[in-house]
């Protein structure tokens, strides 16, 4: 007897689960700008028309990749959604500073946290072109 054959749905759940795991890959190695359809296709097995036949163009499929979902599938209430984000990065980044927990912790559920973390950003980023040393290529662009 040869192999079972999959229901087409479920094969079409498969090459879109392949197509979103190497979008996510690109998306995080080389940034959005950086990321191609074709490069995604590729990573995935598949030919770039299918691609755009499931996502239709490569910001629907990077808001597809990034999309948060939880194991098993279903919906991550504010808490669910806060333990899964502080698990993937400290999955992604390791053991962080408990400063750093606490900070990303409160900026993903309280809006003041949320606006401190983005002024201490933006601040931290006015301050780079002035600390680059000028002959430094790339440096003080944005």
């Amino acid at each position: 007897m040869g192999e079972r054959v999959l229901p087409r749905a479920e094969r079409r759940r498969r090459t879109e689960g392949k197509i979103l795991d190497a979008a996510r890959s690109l998306f995080a190695e080389l940034g959005y700008e950086r990321t191609t359809i074709r490069a995604v296709a590729k990573a995935a097995g598949v030919d770039p028309a299918l691609v755009m036949q499931y996502f239709g163009n490569k910001q629907r499929l990077f808001q597809q990749a990034v999309r948060m979902t939880p194991p098993g599938g279903g919906e991550l209430g504010p808490e669910g959604a806060v333990e899964h984000v502080l698990g993937a990065l400290t999955m992604k980044l390791g053991e962080l500073p408990q400063s750093s927990l606490a900070m990303m912790r409160s900026m993903l559920t309280h809006p003041e946290a949320a606006a401190s973390a983005r002024r201490r950003s933006a601040s931290r980023s006015n301050a780079w072109p002035r600390r680059c040393p000028a002959r430094t290529p790339g440096c003080g662009r944005r």
